[in-house]
């Protein structure tokens, strides 16, 4: 009898004890039983060694690795190497998932031999559960290279995707189950370098060149706990600094496939997307203490080095969302303050929304 486990669900965990309870009570009652659960405590400082422990106790499909704080990439890396399984999952210990998500995931790669099975996921907002909806309309299953093509470079920016999807679901890690021989053979990992910043888009990116074949479907399984806006708006100081690193990662992988024209494009669209959110996170960020003349004169010396210089010049401006257009415009003719004006106004716009919304 082969008792190996069909799918090693991989947990990384650091100060999440407000919610792990809900994540571990949703894993431990999958209606799939051949699981493998694999938490992997990253030196958390609160209670959850403590609740990982006791889970463990009481089911012994539970593994618990303790470690010091190595960051999610590197958690995630240490619940790969353990792994047992056929098949690779990623659960974040904030989020939680539908009771038979791994038995209908796992059920396609009976069915389909497949390389790679993704499904639809909701959006659990403080108040309110949103259905993702940028999704193709219908199940799909395909082995059609170029289609599988449009799916890679939507992880580097979602309008290059072929059924209007979003980032979200093509670049995230848990809305979709691996094949382990194909990670684990082709050395594929969470790259350390970046931070925990686009490491999992980058881990879908490299295992997407030994895709053959793929499923979606359209249910949603998997509860993605969406932070307050307060904290996706923080003031990031390093943000150059992140995204620097992130960009030597996806240009050692386009020198790796002979400099691909589709794939300098797409970075391209990505390299303006992280202008468009480092304005954001970094450049007029309301923490931000530098004068408004220092902020525009350190945002004009960013865009004229590169990678911005290069894709300012070269991006095709089709594949922006209309906001991005927007700021693409303004910094390319390099009108800095109309686009700082711009800015503030867009907040000011937001505010009054979001306080009618309220009232």
């Amino acid at each position: 009898m082969n008792n190996r486990p069909k799918i090693s669900i991989i947990v990384p965990i650091y100060n999440v004890e407000k919610y792990l309870v809900k994540c571990l009570d949703s894993l431990v009652n999958q209606t799939l039983k051949e699981i493998e659960i694999i938490l992997v405590d990253d030196g958390s400082p609160d209670n959850c060694p403590k609740i990982c422990d006791e889970y463990a106790n009481k089911d012994n499909r539970i593994k618990v690795i303790h470690k010091q704080n190595a960051g999610v990439s590197a958690a995630r890396n240490t619940g790969i190497e353990i792994a047992t399984a056929e098949w690779l999952a990623f659960v974040d210990a904030d989020d939680w998932v539908e009771e038979d998500m791994f038995e209908e995931a796992y059920k396609r790669t009976v069915n389909c031999d497949v390389d790679m099975v993704l499904f639809n996921f909701y959006s659990n907002y403080e108040k309110k559960e949103v259905v993702n909806k940028k999704i193709p309309q219908e199940d799909f299953i395909t082995d059609n290279q170029d289609i599988i093509q449009q799916l890679k470079l939507s992880v580097l920016h979602e309008t290059f995707g072929p059924y209007n999807t979003s980032f979200t679901l093509m670049g995230a890690p848990w809305n979709k189950i691996f094949k382990a021989s194909i990670v684990k053979e082709n050395k594929i990992e969470f790259p350390l370098e970046v931070k925990g910043v686009f490491d999992d888009a980058l881990f879908n990116l490299y295992y997407y060149d030994y895709v053959k074949k793929v499923v979606f479907f359209n249910k949603p399984l998997y509860h993605y706990r969406r932070l307050s806006t307060s904290i996706l708006n923080k003031f990031k100081p390093n943000k150059l600094e992140i995204n620097q690193a992130i960009f030597n990662k996806i240009e050692e992988y386009i020198k790796q496939h002979n400099d691909d024209e589709l794939l300098k494009n797409a970075y391209n669209s990505r390299v303006v997307l992280y202008l468009h959110i480092t304005i954001n996170l970094y450049f007029f960020n309301k923490d931000n203490t530098k004068s408004v003349r220092e902020k525009i004169a350190e945002l004009k010396e960013t865009i004229e080095t590169e990678p911005y210089k290069e894709a300012l010049k070269k991006v095709n401006p089709k594949y922006l969302t209309k906001l991005q257009r927007i700021y693409y415009k303004c910094l390319k003719r390099k009108k800095l303050f109309t686009l700082y004006v711009l800015f503030n106004l867009k907040k000011i716009v937001e505010f009054i929304l979001k306080r009618n919304q309220y009232k």
